[in-house]
């Protein structure tokens, strides 16, 4: 794997990752609210 697809899939897990940490923010807190 050459070094551009391995930092967009980095850059893609980080993504992705976030979205999911949102996500998980967006549920959890009306619960607690």
């Amino acid at each position: 794997m050459d070094r551009v697809s391995l930092a967009n899939s980095h850059c893609m897990d980080r993504i992705s990752l976030a979205n999911g940490t949102v996500s998980i923010i967006h549920i959890v807190r009306p619960a607690l609210a």
